[in-house]
Parts: structure tokens; C-alpha cells; sequence
């Protein structure tokens, strides 16, 4: 028996499992390790729901080869030996538990543990002896645990034997300071030369130090969102950039929030991060740190490597020109959740020396109507921008990206305008998108969901991938949209979910040949034409949940050799033909079937389905579908467990049809056969039954026939004929002729 077949029938537990790994969910259970796992598997991955316990060294103990083991669920202490005789184990994740305790002890002595996750569990201290016995630790993660009010006297003594850190994550961490006033500099002096990330979201480890990290030579990345002593106020940040390593590349700084002016997003108050020439990547979201003032130009002056910044909801209500002209290396820029409205603004003085890519513009109030417009093409063209998102604001008409007096209007390649109010494609001064396609040959991604659309005329045919979830008024002239849809042949990604559409026509997706993912979820398709997918052979991935479909065979699907992920979760099946479930075995390329929350029937007359529910391994929603249909004694019962006698299957019923159809046919070979050994003299006697009856029926009605005589013979026999011609016959007419009878006549 196979490993997989262990996992699924032995334990019923497992969503996937072989003989390298087991994904797992116990559910009350005494032990958290299912038992009849693979003695050979690598990665092993549990979330345990049973009774409060303990992990433990004999759970592990038959598992020898295991690389990778994540425990989440009600885990609370790791005890002395639970994992010494794991030699080759690597990664090790206790998460989302609740861990107070673990013991010294725990490791093989020659362990090679290099990934080390305890975050968001119960844990009160640091535990540093257990440190001791992984030298090798790259990452360490003791986020949001419970550890507050370290001691002062042992600060720093945790990672004295990790000199290999390199990724370090103490967030929701806070010490105490009865003995300093301040955490001592040298806190990460044993980690300085290794450590490349650290994470110290919301500690109080800054008070009274902004020297603390100045030594960590090494130090790539930096978060200290929603960190004490600085999130009230950015100012009393200012000594801390001054003295923060020249290494870093990465500063995450989130949900700081200004009080007043003083405390605002201002050059004077970041000037110490302008230090930092290698600083390319600063995320502010969430800063709250302008509350309705402009954004000066002054405040990014400087930043010469930078290529990533965000200042979302930042709420700065203006932009002054040019504020990012002296960011040369910009590329991605979020301005997401700040009120600009319609206020224009240009970006760089020379599009030369711009090399952004990426604008961000989601819920800053846009809305674009007659006489009020943005007019975004005097921000696109400051730059050569390729991607820009306007997602939840409050546009009605498509507004103009080009100017077509513009010789810089050709690069807009993504563009989002999810969550909007727009109706169609028609611009505000005249004209449609397909006028101005001419002049962004380069757009392919266009993003619609969630809003008002009602005609798609005018859809650039460069398009790659169009996304129009949640616009059910297009169902309103279908048949147009229908049209303008197919002649998107360039399509690979086209998304159609949320609209309530009842059918689609053959010819919709003919053009599209490159076509790779396709989302239909969510409509009210009942039937599917054999041809839909017909020319789409590139076809990836099928997404068809909950639509009203009833059946689903092999033609739909017999030229798709690449697809990968069929979703026909929460429809109408009530059974898998045998055609389709020998493609979906057979199919090298296909992995997952998803068929959650269908009305399967678990009859003795549909086998077939639950047999290959059972034994694949691409169903890895198999042990959530329950029975439905026509034996409504087993409706809610798994699937995925079903047996032969569950179901009460009498063939012993069958087998008495059988039998009475072979009897009778039995019976009537017994009589057929002797009928045709004796049919002469069968012949002979209805002869002269029929003869009697005719002489009962001359008396009844007092008929009078007189015959010569009655001669019965076999016609078919020449031998026989000749004798009744030449003898019988001749006798006859010669008596007839003495007695003046004539044999011809009849009285």
C-alpha cells in the first residue's frame, strides 16, 4: 500500500501526505503526531486542536530523516529530548500556540537547526539555555510572545552563542530598567557583524538609547513600526537616524502618528536618514504624520538611492510640484489613502531624469466628471509610467491618461480602476478608449472590478489580462459585450466572476489561443458548451465555483493538456463520469481538483466517483465532501469514507434478476426445440383441429362442403410432391371420374 493510501484511510486526517511529507489536522486527540506516518518523511506539518499537551521526545522518535516540523494549535512546553534523535532537522515553527515552556535539552547534540519560529505564543522569558545547543541558528522569531520587563542585568547574554544570526524578530518585546535607565548599546553586540534583519515592532527598547543599533555593521533591514518614544512623535526619532548603521537598505516605519507640527513628516525632522546612501526602500503607511497639510518638496530632497517609497494615509492633502525631482533611482511611489482630490501636480521637472515606474493612487478621493478632472496625463508624462492604480476612488468617466499632443504617452502598460463608478469607456472631451489606444500600445492590464460597467465597447485589443469581477450590469446587453470580449485575442488572464451571466457562447473565447487562466466563479451558468474551451490548449487553470452546473464530462476538457487547477467547488455535481475521472488521473499536468460543496450521491450506482475521490491525491478538499442525492439516509456522511456495505448495497437483488432472465430463456429453448423437431405432425394436427372446427361450423349453420379428400404432405419435399401428383392425385381423379365427381368443385 502506498503512503498516501495510509494517510488517507488509515489516519483520515491528513490533507496531503507521502512518503516526503504529511500535512495534518488532529482534531481531539490525545497525541498531536498522527500515527501511520511514512517512517521516511522530511517535512511534517500539524495543526493540532486537541487537549492542552506537550510535545514530547517519543512523538519524534520513529522519524529520523525529518528536515522540517510546524506545529501550530494547543501546544504548550517543549520538553528535555523531544527532538535528540532528529540529527538532520533544519526548521523548526511552534506558532499560534500556546508555548510557556522549552526545556533545555530539547536538540540532538549535533543538530543543524538553522530556522528557529516561536512567535505568538505564551512564552515569559527568553529561553537562553536552550540557545546553547543550536550554534548554527540563522533566524529567530520570539515575536509577540509574552517576554516583558527583561532584567537589565542579563540583556544581551540571549544571543551570545548565535553568532551566526543573521534574521532577528523580538517584536511586542519590552525590558526593563531598574538598573539603567536605558538598554546598554552593546545589546546586540554578540549578533553585530551577522545580523542582516531585525524586527522591533512595537518594543520600548529605544527609550533613553539612539545608539543602540549604531554598531550592527551588517544590518540590511529595519522595522520599528508602532515602536515606543518615537510613534507619537517622528521628531524624537531624529537622534536615532543619525546614528542608525550606514549599511542599511530597508526601513519600515509604520502607524507613526504626528500630535502637531513639530512632530510632522518634515525634512528636518528625517534629515538623518538622507545619511543613509544606501537606503533604497522606505515604508511610512499609515503615518498619519501630515493631517492635512502639503507635502513639501524639501522633505525628500536628498534621497539619492531610494527606489521604493511609501507614504500612504499618510493625510497630506496637497502635493507641491516636483517633490520627488531629486530621487533620481524612484520607481515604485504610494500615495494610497492620502485626500488629494483633484488637485494636479507634476512629479520631476524632466522626464529624463525620471525612473519611476510604479504610481499607487488608490482611495485619494479622485473623481473624474466633466470640468473635473485630475487630468492624470499631466502626471503620467512627468514620468514614462507603466502601472498605475487608481482603485476605490470615485471616477464616473474614464479619465484621459494621454494628451495627444504628447510624445510620452505610449508606456502605460498596468492600469487599475477596481471599486470605481464607471459606466463605459467614453472620455469626458469626446472620443472612447479605442481612439486612444493608438497611442498606449503598450496597455495589458486593465483592472474593472466592482464597478458600474454596462457597455465594454471600446476595450483596447492589446489587452493580456482584463479583470471585470462584480459588474452584473453587463448582463444587460450580453450579447454585444459578448462580441467585443472575443475579439480580445491576445488574452491570457481573463477574469468574469460576480455577474450572474446564464450562458456563454462558443465563439467568446475562440481568438484567445495564448489564453492561461480564466475565473467564471460566481455566475449562473448551468450548462457548458463541449466546445467552450475548444482553442484555449494553453489553458492553466479553470475556475467554474459556484455556478448551477449539473454535469461536467471529458469532452469539455480532452484538449487541455496544461491545465493545472480545476475549481468546481459549491455546484451541482452529482457524479463523475468514468471518461472524466481516467482524464483527470491520467493528466500529468493537472494537480489540483477542487469539488468542495457539491451534491455527490453516495449510491451503490456511483462507484466511481467515490472510488477516485478516495484513492487520488489531486482532491485536496476530498475528506470535506459530504453525501447527498437520492440515499437521503446518508446525506452529511463523508465521502471520502465510503465502504462498500456502508451504504447497504443489495446485489443479491440484482443477481435474482439475472437469474430469472436466464431461467426463462432456458424455459423457452426447452420448448422451442422440440416444436421444431415435430412441427409435421404439429402442422398435421391444427390441420384437422381446423378441419373439425369447419365441420362443427357447417352443422351450426347448416353449411353443406363436401370434399374429395384431404391430403396432407410435405411440399418442401420434392419425392413427396411427385407422389401425390402422380399417384394419390391420379387414384382420386379417376374415382371421381366413375362416380361423375369433380374435385374441383366444392359444395
Amino acid at each position: 500500500m502506498r503512503d498516501y493510501e495510509i494517510c488517507y484511510e488509515a489516519l483520515g486526517i491528513c490533507s496531503s501526505c507521502n512518503s516526503d511529507m504529511a500535512v495534518c489536522q488532529t482534531v481531539e486527540m490525545t497525541e498531536v503526531i498522527p500515527k501511520n506516518l511514512s517512517y521516511s518523511i522530511r517535512l511534517l506539518e500539524v495543526a493540532y486542536k486537541g487537549a492542552a499537551t506537550g510535545l514530547i521526545g517519543p512523538m519524534f522518535s520513529r522519524y529520523h530523516d525529518l528536515e522540517s516540523i510546524r506545529v501550530a494549535g494547543n501546544v504548550t512546553s517543549v520538553s528535555k529530548n523531544t527532538f535528540s534523535d532528529l540529527p538532520n532537522l533544519k526548521n523548526l515553527s511552534i506558532t499560534y500556540s500556546k508555548l510557556q515552556v522549552f526545556e533545555a535539552g530539547a536538540f540532538h547534540p549535533h543538530n543543524a537547526l538553522n530556522h528557529l519560529q516561536l512567535n505568538d505564543n505564551e512564552l515569559t522569558d527568553i529561553p537562553r539555555q536552550s540557545f546553547k545547543e543550536i550554534p548554527h541558528l540563522t533566524h529567530l522569531d520570539l515575536s509577540f510572545n509574552w517576554i516583558f520587563d527583561q532584567p537589565c542585568s542579563t540583556i544581551g547574554e540571549e544571543f551570545r552563542h548565535l553568532t551566526n544570526l543573521t534574521s532577528l524578530s523580538l517584536g511586542n518585546m519590552s525590558v526593563d530598567y531598574t538598573c539603567e535607565r536605558f538598554v546598554p548599546a552593546e545589546y546586540f553586540m554578540p549578533v553585530s557583524d551577522s545580523l542582516t534583519f531585525l524586527n522591533l515592532t512595537y518594543t520600548n527598547i529605544f527609550i533613553g538609547s539612539s545608539q543602540i543599533l549604531r554598531e550592527l555593521s551588517s544590518l540590511k533591514t529595519l522595522d520599528i513600526s508602532i515602536t515606543d518614544g518615537f510613534r507619537n512623535c517622528p521628531a524624537s526619532a531624529a537622534p536615532l537616524f543619525w546614528n542608525l548603521p550606514a549599511s542599511l537598505e530597508s526601513l519600515v516605519m509604520r502607524h507613526w502618528a504626528s500630535i502637531s507640527w513639530d512632530c510632522a513628516l518634515t525634512a528636518h525632522n528625517i534629515s538623518g536618514l538622507k545619511n543613509l546612501l544606501n537606503l533604497n526602500y522606505l515604508d511610512m503607511k499609515h503615518g498619519d504624520l501630515m493631517f492635512g497639510y502639503e507635502l513639501d518638496k524639501e522633505v525628500f530632497d536628498g534621497f539619492y538611492a531610494l527606489e521604493y517609497l511609501d507614504i500612504g494615509h499618510c493625510r497630506f492633502s496637497a502635493i507641491e510640484d516636483y517633490s520627488f525631482n531629486y530621487c533620481p533611482k524612484l520607481k515604485h511611489l504610494s500615495l494610497e489613502g492620502n485626500p488629494l482630490g483633484i488637485r494636479p501636480f507634476n512629479l520631476y521637472y524632466n522626464r529624463r531624469y525620471c525612473k519611476l515606474k510604479t504610481l499607487n493612487m488608490a482611495h485619494t478621493g479622485i473623481f473624474a466628471e466633466f470640468n473635473k478632472d485630475l487630468k492624470l496625463h499631466f502626471i503620467i508624462r512627468s514620468c514614462g509610467i507603466s502601472d498605475i492604480d487608481l482603485r476605490g476612488n470615485l471616477i464616473r468617466s474614464m479619465p484621459r491618461f494621454t494628451n495627444y499632443f504628447d510624445n510620452f504617452s505610449g508606456f502605460l502598460t498596468t492600469n487599475s480602476l477596481d471599486d470605481n463608478l464607471l459606466e463605459n469607456f467614453h472620455y469626458i472631451a469626446g472620443g472612447d478608449l479605442s481612439d486612444d489606444c493608438s497611442l498606449m500600445l503598450q496597455l495589458t492590464h486593465l483592472k474593472l472590478r466592482q464597478n458600474r460597467l454596462v457597455d465594454l465597447y471600446g476595450l483596447c485589443k492589446s489587452l493580456t489580462h482584463l479583470y471585470l469581477s462584480n459588474n452584473k450590469r453587463l448582463r444587460m446587453n450580453w450579447t454585444r459585450n459578448q462580441a467585443v470580449i472575443s475579439e480580445l485575442a491576445k488574452l491570457q488572464v481573463f477574469e468574469f466572476a460576480h455577474n450572474d451571466v446564464n450562458n456563454i457562447s462558443d465563439a467568446t473565447f475562440r481568438a484567445m489561443t495564448d489564453l492561461k487562466e480564466i475565473y467564471l466563479g460566481s455566475n449562473n451558468l448551468s450548462v457548458l458548451s463541449t466546445n467552450l474551451f475548444r482553442r484555449n490548449a494553453k489553458l492553466e487553470i479553470i475556475d467554474l465555483n459556484s455556478n448551477l452546473l449539473r454535469d461536467i464530462n471529458f469532452q469539455h476538457f480532452k484538449q487541455l493538456r496544461y491545465l493545472k487547477v480545476l475549481n468546481l467547488q459549491d455546484n451541482f455535481l452529482v457524479y463523475l463520469d468514468v471518461a472524466l475521472t481516467d482524464y483527470f488521473e491520467q493528466s500529468t499536468s493537472l494537480t489540483e481538483i477542487l469539488l468542495k460543496d457539491n451534491a455527490f450521491s453516495c449510491g451503490c450506482t456511483d462507484q466511481n466517483t467515490q472510488k477516485f475521490i478516495r484513492q487520488t491525491n489531486k482532491v485536496p478538499d476530498a475528506q470535506l465532501l459530504n453525501c447527498s442525492g437520492a440515499q437521503m439516509d446518508h446525506v452529511g456522511e463523508k465521502v471520502f469514507a465510503y465502504q462498500r456495505n456502508t451504504f447497504n448495497c443489495d446485489y443479491r437483488e440484482n443477481i435474482a434478476i439475472a437469474s430469472s432472465v436466464l431461467g426463462g430463456f432456458l424455459i423457452t429453448l426447452l420448448i422451442a426445440l422440440p416444436c421444431y423437431k415435430y412441427r409435421w405432425y404439429l402442422k398435421h394436427i391444427w390441420t384437422v383441429l381446423t378441419a373439425v372446427w369447419n365441420r362443427i361450423r357447417e352443422v351450426r349453420f347448416n353449411y353443406k362442403c363436401r370434399y374429395d379428400a384431404i391430403v396432407i404432405y410435405n411440399s418442401d419435399s420434392d419425392e413427396d410432391c411427385d407422389f401425390v401428383a402422380n399417384h394419390i392425385c391420379k387414384e382420386i381423379e379417376d374415382q371421381s371420374d366413375s362416380e361423375a365427381i369433380d374435385v374441383s368443385r366444392v359444395y
